[in-house]
């Protein structure tokens, strides 16, 4: 009951706005990931098929918080009527009670940090976190050693994996034995990935909690001659990481669906702007791949969707 008020209120909220707009706004929270990409494709999609034009642009990387708040405001400035919006930093919330108080509705992808935003549509972070946790334990035996290579701090997503992984593997017997952030960059956590190993980190395996982390630390540990000696698991999917996989150099990936959350995120977007009811949440699930279930019917639906 309570979902059902709060659906037909949070569309009510919106119902004086125009039943069509010309524009809106998408966001994501940066621009070097395939993700982002894929993300976006799904909201332009969803966005022609309601006529509206859109107004994309992201900020060079997740880092750029700066970036990403001078494009909200030019977002406006085109006569956006409302945002689909990856927020990249804690203080993009406190924008958006402005925004809301003046009719543009924003609807959060990716990753919820709070405020007056519409809706979030969204992977739940930390059971996809949980999920490569337990995948780990099952490749390792008690008593295995792990590296925990964290991607930035303050990113809610990440975190959010980061967490859900420790937490998987409690009780399990393997022993996280470092925890880094090696960047927001496939160049960054490329370099401090290989830093970590040069300076004498020895682990069975590493966890790394979104693309650019998973695709750095690739790199760093083929040119190291580790690739496939130390079990990997990863995140996101990408050609690279498919061809990684089949080559035994990574374990395994969780895998999201941008292209749906992006598509969804607008799809929400249009019916706040137009007073149609709404969810003011939708969560997407992860999927976990490796060799063993790459060419399954399920797996293979995601994967030809997202990247096809």
């Amino acid at each position: 009951m309570y979902l059902r008020i709060l659906t037909v209120f949070l569309a009510l909220s919106f119902s004086l706005l125009p039943a069509a707009a010309t524009c809106i706004g998408i966001i994501p929270a940066g621009a070097e990931h395939l993700f982002w990409r894929e993300l976006i494709r799904g909201a332009e999609t969803a966005a022609r098929e309601n006529d509206l034009d859109t107004y994309v642009r992201a900020p060079n990387t997740e880092a750029n918080e700066a970036g990403q708040q001078y494009i909200i405001e030019k977002a406006l400035e085109e006569g956006c009527k409302g945002i689909v919006l990856a927020p990249n930093s804690h203080d993009v919330p406190a924008t958006v009670p402005a925004l809301a108080r003046s009719g543009t509705p924003v609807v959060y992808v990716d990753r919820d940090m709070g405020g007056n935003r519409v809706s979030v549509v969204q992977t739940n972070n930390f059971k996809a976190g949980k999920l490569a946790g337990r995948e780990m334990a099952k490749r390792l035996q008690a008593g295995g050693t792990v590296a925990l290579l964290r991607m930035r701090a303050g990113v809610i997503s990440t975190t959010d994996r980061e967490e859900g992984f420790l937490d998987a593997l409690k009780q399990t017997g393997i022993e996280v034995v470092s925890e880094h952030y090696i960047g927001a960059t496939v160049g960054e956590a490329r370099e401090n990935t290989a830093l970590l190993f040069q300076d004498g980190l020895k682990v069975d395996a590493i966890f790394t909690p979104n693309e650019s982390s998973t695709i750095g630390a690739l790199l760093s540990l083929k040119q190291l001659g580790l690739a496939g000696r130390v079990q990997h698991i990863g995140f996101d999917f990408t050609p690279v990481l498919l061809e990684a996989l089949k080559a035994k150099e990574i374990s395994g990936l969780v895998v999201q669906q941008p292209y749906k959350m992006g598509y969804l995120g607008t799809q929400t977007l249009v019916k706040a702007m137009r007073g149609d009811a709404f969810s003011p949440h939708i969560d997407i699930p992860a999927h976990y791949i490796d060799l063993a279930n790459l060419d399954s019917p399920e797996i293979r639906e995601v994967v030809s969707v997202e990247y096809e």
